[in-house]
């Protein structure tokens, strides 16, 4: 049996993406969220794939080494006000990036994690002695970067971050990061073109 990431992410890719549903449509004309001389464009922009996002585990020795290979990467760009996260466009992320990115998430020498869940963790202003409480942890990423990012202001980790989720099965998910993150702190990163 697949765990349920797994079997998440398989399902999403064997079945093509809906290009239309009236009822979705009916539900926001509605809700009015934007005019109707813009629904057109505002329909095809929600058609299009989104961009891949990853954020790089800046508390692994040689983290910098990866960025500079994403750097020389031309399908890559850097997030402006998230150092370290990249994008890349839908249509330039092929079989060979994806495996080499899934590699180093593997690594954990990278999180995917969409652009709007990088915002929370930042806004928090997150200091190595804070106390977090997250119950919608699940699959992790936001709780993973509020730890990296305690643990970059400060080697000595005061703080402590308690995670928790609603859905049991997706909670388990998260286990195995959480130890993985604590039980290999100074894993070496490899680099995109290592992995080629």
């Amino acid at each position: 049996m697949a765990r349920h990431g797994a079997a998440r992410n398989t399902a999403a890719r064997r079945t093509a993406p809906v290009e239309t549903n009236s009822l979705f449509e009916e539900f926001y004309q509605k809700q009015q969220v934007v005019g109707e001389d813009s629904w057109d464009e505002f329909m095809t922009v929600l058609q299009k794939p989104m961009p891949v996002v990853v954020r790089l585990n800046r508390t692994k020795p040689h983290w910098q080494e990866l960025q500079v290979s994403f750097a020389m990467d031309v399908r890559w760009s850097e997030l402006p006000w998230f150092p370290g996260a990249w994008r890349c466009d839908a249509k330039d992320y092929d079989d060979s990036l994806r495996s080499q990115c899934s590699a180093l998430n593997k690594s954990y020498a990278l999180r995917f994690q969409e652009a709007a869940s990088l915002v929370p963790p930042l806004l928090l202003e997150v200091k190595s002695t804070d106390l977090l409480l997250d119950l919608c942890a699940a699959p992790g990423s936001k709780t993973l970067e509020c730890i990296e990012l305690m643990r970059e202001e400060s080697d000595s980790l005061e703080g402590v971050v308690i995670a928790n989720d609603a859905d049991a099965e997706r909670c388990f998910e998260l286990l195995p990061l959480i130890t993985r993150k604590d039980l290999t702190p100074q894993a070496k990163y490899c680099t995109v073109n290592e992995l080629q």
